[in-house]
């Protein structure tokens, strides 16, 4: 990553390079923040898939009060 924009700030105005900085970044910390989101739906699913087995009764989100 830094020999590109390394190799950018020698072909291409200070601007650009600037530009393309700071969209690597905002990119970088979107993917973060989707990781997170996906790691704690898929942890809550798969435990959500553990209480929901036949060999725990009574705790089955589908028996209602």
């Amino acid at each position: 990553m830094a020999g590109l924009l390394l190799w950018h700030t020698n072909n291409f105005p200070n601007e650009v390079v600037v530009f393309f900085a700071f969209e690597v970044l905002v990119l970088l910390i979107a993917i973060i923040i989707v990781s997170i989101w996906a790691r704690r739906k898929i942890k809550s699913l798969v435990g959500m898939a553990h209480l929901n087995t036949d060999d725990i009764e009574g705790l089955d989100w589908n028996d209602g009060p």
